[in-house]
């Protein structure tokens, strides 16, 4: 391999890092939000509590 893909395949690494590191950032912290969310709305129909 070259030097060109060699570079490119480290951009595409560094780029699936940090696309996997912000996904569990959201998988981590989008139910305790949701939760902040439902518990503060009026709607009797709501339910309490978001699921994962």
């Amino acid at each position: 391999m070259g030097a060109e893909t060699r570079a490119r395949a480290n951009v595409w690494s560094t780029a699936m890092l940090t696309g996997a590191l912000i996904g569990i950032l959201i998988a981590l912290i989008g139910p305790a939000v949701l939760n902040m969310l439902v518990e503060k709305s009026d709607d009797p129909t709501a339910l309490n509590k978001v699921a994962c």
